[in-house]
């Protein structure tokens, strides 16, 4: 029904989801929280490198926001339990349904 919506008035192209432009964590943050989630710790050791890397990654959700009126339910943590409890999860389809009906009820 959505794409039907969006194909109607003319919504086409990307979409992103994700926190509001004011909430941002580090690369590092990520990858602790998700060790955290997980139940196992890793040991990370920071080398310098030709490779440019970014320390912050970002998406911009506003095309989401004004025009779909969509906003985040689930702050920093909750993202990466539920990204971590997917990906140890024996039944992915299964788990993305239960995810799926966990979100619309928030």
């Amino acid at each position: 029904m959505l794409m039907q919506n969006q194909i109607k008035s003319g919504l086409q192209g990307e979409w992103n989801f994700g926190p509001d432009f004011n909430c941002s964590f580090t690369v590092n943050d990520l990858i602790e929280n998700f060790c955290q989630s997980w139940g196992q710790r890793v040991k990370i050791r920071l080398q310098s490198n030709n490779l440019k890397e970014s320390e912050y990654l970002s998406i911009n959700s506003s095309h989401s926001s004004l025009n779909l009126g969509w906003k985040q339910k689930l702050d920093f943590k909750q993202s990466v339990d539920w990204t971590s409890k997917w990906y140890k999860s024996s039944d992915p389809e299964a788990m993305t349904k239960n995810q799926i009906h966990h979100f619309i009820a928030l």
